[in-house]
């Protein structure tokens, strides 16, 4: 069995990564996250094709260089939408496995939050409140930039509306013209046969 690991290192409060990877049979691959007891390791784990036959797992490990004992996965966990509470500090392995016949693509979402909260007891200090100001100016910042995004795919979306409405009020013009076109070449058929037999019966 062929066997990788990989260790990315976690900043200290949040990190999210969307990973595409493709074993071949018999592969297993492990990503390491390091985490301490009250942290989330938050993600999901898809595969192409959904029928190929694969393991997942999570571990706690000594460190992120520790591929030998992972012989104890952690039990009761859903890798469509993972959300496991971690219990104590260190490594966390999460090992995928290829035990399908042919090649399979694990889209992996794989992230370790730490929830910290502070009461107003503990802003004691002018670099507390300075922190707190940091904190809320990115949050402002950020706001501004989705209230523009959304005002820019509403717009977007607007044209795009009347674009349709145009193209939907050609179509119709156009169907209606090809309509009359039609009708018109089907009396002029239907006048030109009866021309002809009269011409014949008259003969």
């Amino acid at each position: 069995m062929e066997f990788k690991t990989t260790s990315i290192k976690e900043p200290s409060n949040y990190s999210n990564r969307l990973i595409s990877v493709t074993l071949t049979p018999k592969e297993t691959r492990c990503f390491a996250s390091n985490a301490s007891a009250g942290d989330k390791i938050i993600g999901s784990v898809g595969i192409v094709p959904a029928d190929a036959v694969v393991q997942i797992n999570l571990y706690n490990v000594e460190n992120n260089l520790v591929t030998a004992k992972l012989d104890k996965p952690i039990k009761g966990l859903d890798f469509s939408n993972l959300n496991y509470n971690v219990a104590e500090n260190g490594f966390y392995s999460l090992c995928l496995s290829n035990n399908h016949s042919d090649l399979v693509t694990f889209v992996v979402s794989f992230r370790v939050e730490t929830v910290t909260n502070k009461g107003m007891s503990s802003l004691s200090t002018v670099e507390d409140m300075k922190g707190v100001i940091t904190y809320a100016d990115r949050l402002l910042t950020t706001t501004r930039e989705i209230m523009e995004r959304m005002e820019a795919y509403s717009t977007r979306e607007y044209l795009l509306s009347k674009v349709i409405d145009r193209m939907n009020s050609r179509i119709v013009t156009w169907s209606v013209i090809q309509m009359i076109v039609v009708i018109g070449l089907c009396c002029y058929q239907i006048y030109h046969i009866s021309s002809f037999f009269e011409v014949k019966s008259f003969v």
